[in-house]
């Protein structure tokens, strides 16, 4: 029996099944953010396999728990897998009793997290362990990597890690990143900008039962957005289409007050080879069209709390033809390079120049909804390309 062969037969699938039950009933909603229990188990998991282990923690409660097995040195390269421990809150009207206690039906394991993203960590763990078991020696080294505070955007996550962690323990960064968000098992290697904008409008006050007297913010914020949401959406063929959403709208401060401000915020996803600068300036632009027809329209606060600019790897670079190849091999199906909404963690390894590919098992359709569920052969699938990628790129 080749190499390959003794890897594919060791990955246990109950195992699989089993360690990503036991991670989703650890409850990690972000917020609040608890990773005391996962973090715990997965340093104890990597211990286990003899893989060199360490905490990364930039501020006390965030624990990013790395994983590294050390190969021979004959090669350069370093596999990074990673996935993180947070979950979006669980939300109601579920179609079973708990969440936190996955089921299986139809051959689909259900319940929060189950794709976004235990099913992945738990599916790098197994192929790591299936490497281990069938004797593999590797000449490059792999890390193993479970992190935090991806749903909230956090910097103590793998921003940390890459930008601060590694150096400071002395840990080479990788040369190549597989995030494991669930993908369908399809290389998204083109990613949408994402811009998250405050925008605060000026009236004056007055009494509710004299609104002529006053100026209200909640009524001049109202002839702003129709503006924003006409502005023009660009298209890229892997990313899509431009996005505006209106995530929160909050104004005056009792029922029988004009308001006398107004605040919007939003969320808007944007195209290559667009910039977030372009894309501020023509909100700014709308925001002083607006205004010139209305001079009751006072901008009082325009900030952008979150900048990320649109990204796309090269879908001929080796990595992501071997992870190509290999994903035709244990599907049987043809696969292909997409983009997707976010780069989530695979911005700060791509950001620091290091190739990242978004992919894993599961679908982002389901992800943060309240059907949130998982395909156990697919995730099946995922172990064993971890496996054999690794393998390949490593050996």
């Amino acid at each position: 029996m080749g190499m390959e062969e003794k890897v594919l037969s060791s990955i246990d699938q109950q195992e699989l099944l089993n360690l990503t039950i036991r991670l989703v009933e650890i409850d990690t909603q972000n917020p609040p953010a608890d990773y005391s229990v996962s973090s715990k188990l997965m340093q104890e998991l990597y211990q286990g396999l003899g893989l060199e282990t360490h905490i990364f923690m930039g501020e006390e409660g965030k624990p990013n728990v790395g994983g590294r097995w050390r190969g021979t040195g004959e090669k350069d390269d370093i596999l990074l897998l990673s996935g993180h421990m947070d979950v979006v809150p669980i939300g109601s009207g579920w179609d079973i009793k708990n969440p936190l206690k996955p089921e299986i039906r139809d051959g689909f394991l259900i319940g929060r997290g189950v794709a976004d993203m235990k099913g992945s960590l738990a599916a790098q763990y197994i192929a790591a362990k299936a490497l281990k078991k069938a004797g593999a020696v590797l000449k490059g080294d792999l890390y193993l990597f479970s992190t935090v505070d991806d749903e909230t955007a956090g910097n103590m996550g793998l921003r940390y890690v890459i930008g601060k962690g590694l150096q400071s323990f002395g840990w080479a960064p990788p040369t190549f990143h597989i995030l494991g968000e669930p993908t369908d098992l399809k290389l998204c290697v083109a990613f949408k900008g994402r811009m998250w904008i405050k925008i605060t409008l000026g009236g004056k006050s007055a009494h509710g039962g004299n609104p002529s007297a006053g100026i209200n913010a909640i009524e001049k914020m109202n002839k702003l957005i129709p503006d924003i949401l006409a502005m023009k959406r660009m298209i890229h063929p892997l990313m899509g289409i431009d996005t505006i959403n209106l995530g929160t709208i909050n104004g005056g401060t009792k029922t029988n007050v004009v308001a006398d401000s107004c605040t919007l915020t939003i969320d808007y996803r944007y195209v290559a080879p667009q910039t977030s600068k372009e894309i501020e300036a023509e909100l700014r632009k709308v925001i002083a069209d607006v205004a010139a027809k209305d001079s009751d329209i006072k901008l009082m606060e325009f900030e952008v709390f979150e900048r990320r600019e649109p990204q796309e790897v090269d879908q001929q670079l080796g990595e992501m033809r071997l992870l190509k190849d290999i994903t035709e091999k244990v599907t049987g199906a043809p696969t292909a390079f997409n983009g997707v909404l976010s780069a989530g963690d695979a911005y700060w390894t791509n950001t620091a120049g290091i190739p990242a590919v978004f992919y894993g098992p599961g679908s982002m359709s389901v992800a943060h909804t309240n059907k949130e569920c998982i395909n156990i052969e697919e995730l099946t699938k995922a172990a064993k390309i971890f496996a054999l990628y690794a393998l390949r790129a490593l050996c």
